[in-house]
């Protein structure tokens, strides 16, 4: 398989790099960039798709006829959450709290998506302030008892309902 980015330069692929998201060669290609820890690579990919996080996550691009108010789904692609889940794990912690704020009002809907699911799991799994975790406490439905963040011996996530408790909010445990 020949790699149509061998060569290229990330600074190269200024203002393309939302789009790049949605290719699977481009989505690894900026994975890759990521990985390799350079602080501009990370802000430059964090600047260009923070504002698409909650299609990326999801793989959804909604189109909107004129003559309807609803939406419908145009365009799926499975790559865009791979890349959201690498930056989330990359993200400076400031960074992350952009990402929960741009997504928080969808978050219930990105959960309920195949792709979006696994995105909205890496970022509990780096949920990293107050701040990050007021986003998702805010952003699920009220519930007559808190939820909690668990982490499992093999580092995985789960939300778990606490029935015996009052009062809704979070905590990371683990």
């Amino acid at each position: 398989v020949v790699n149509r980015f061998a060569g290229t330069r990330l600074e190269e692929l200024q203002g393309e790099i939302a789009g790049l998201c949605k290719d699977q060669h481009g989505c690894r290609f900026l994975q890759k960039k990521l990985e390799e820890g350079i602080p501009e690579h990370r802000d430059m990919i964090f600047r260009e798709t923070f504002g698409h996080f909650a299609e990326l996550m999801t793989g959804e691009t909604f189109f909107a006829f004129a003559s309807h108010s609803a939406k419908w789904p145009f365009l799926l692609d499975p790559f865009g959450n791979y890349l959201c889940q690498k930056l989330l794990e990359y993200s400076t912690d400031e960074q992350r709290n952009v990402i929960c704020e741009s997504v928080a009002q969808d978050l219930v809907n990105i959960s309920l998506n195949m792709h979006g699911t696994r995105a909205v799991q890496k970022m509990i799994d780096f949920l990293s302030t107050q701040r990050q975790v007021s986003y998702f406490s805010r952003a699920t439905p009220p519930l007559p008892c808190p939820i909690y963040v668990l982490r499992t011996p093999f580092q995985l996530s789960f939300l778990v309902y606490n029935p015996c408790a009052y009062g809704a909010r979070w905590r990371q445990a683990g």
